[in-house]
């Protein structure tokens, strides 16, 4: 969603790599879990990008990085 937000109209992209690390269980009684991801890296076919999972306490679920190709109309 990171990479998603800073594309204009018309322009796609896959998938080319994902990695996720799970840390720690979501305890259904542990109230909202809050994600932020960033954009590490966009050049002009591929981009990068990693984001966290965070409990309400601010403990550490998850955390992952994807490598996307940018899609442009022909």
């Amino acid at each position: 969603c990171a990479v998603h937000s800073e594309l204009g109209a018309g322009i796609g992209y896959t998938t080319v790599e994902t990695k996720v690390n799970f840390t720690r269980a979501i305890d259904p009684e542990g109230g909202p879990v809050r994600c932020e991801g960033r954009v590490l890296s966009r050049g002009r076919t591929i981009a990068t990008a990693d984001a966290f999972l965070r409990d309400a306490s601010g403990r550490l679920l998850a955390h992952g990085t994807s490598t996307l190709i940018l899609l442009y109309p022909r």
